[in-house]
């Protein structure tokens, strides 16, 4: 993965922001989050479908700077409480 995103010795290309940043600067992310954000039933998480994901090889990873990963982690954690909310406000309505 880091060779893929090496664009000279020590430096490493972000796959958001496309900056470059050294080795201690940069983490590699799974582009397609292992915890699902929605609840949906087909997506529901299983240990099998867990370990897939974790696992996923390098088509389903980036290199990104700290900074975005943090970002998109953030974004993604954001997403899972408001769907989690809105199941929760769904279940209120039907009582």
């Amino acid at each position: 993965m880091l060779k893929e995103a090496r664009v000279a010795r020590g430096e490493y290309k972000c796959s958001s922001c496309e900056n470059i940043f050294g080795p201690r600067d940069v983490q590699i992310d799974h582009t397609e989050p292992v915890v699902s954000i929605d609840s949906n039933p087909a997506n529901k998480i299983n240990w099998n479908n867990y370990i897939k994901r974790l696992y996923c090889g390098k088509a389903g990873l980036s290199l990104m700077c700290k900074n975005c990963h943090k970002s998109k982690t953030y974004l993604e954690n954001e997403l899972r409480r408001q769907h989690k909310a809105e199941l929760a406000f769904g279940k209120k309505e039907k009582k």
